[in-house]
């Protein structure tokens, strides 16, 4: 039986500003974001984090790379969805060697 779930996939300090990979209108996604958990949440729907981490195993990346602040998840996101567990994963498919069908 299917059932839906918030999936929240690389909000990570990379993206944000100070960080590697910059993109535009991040407080406007950030707000967004915190709106789309408050109503999972509301809803008793399941939010689950989903973390790109590099695999080191291929090289420096451009970003995302473990043990790093831009790999983490930021901390707005966190703080909104503390007890949301984390999957994590090394390619672009979520599901690709990760335990996030297990978690869904």
């Amino acid at each position: 039986m299917s059932k839906p779930a918030l999936l929240l996939i690389d909000l990570q300090n990379d993206y944000f500003p100070g960080c590697a990979f910059e993109l535009a209108n991040t407080e406007t996604a950030l707000a967004a974001v915190e709106k789309a958990i408050r109503h999972a949440q509301a809803s008793g729907l399941p939010v689950v984090h989903v973390q790109h981490v590099a695999d080191a195993a291929q090289g420096i990346s451009p970003f995302f790379n473990a043990d790093t602040e831009g790999v983490k998840i930021h901390p707005r996101i966190l703080a909104a969805a503390p007890d949301a567990p984390v999957v994590v994963k090394h390619f672009a498919d979520n599901f690709e060697r990760t335990n996030l069908h297990s978690t869904l």
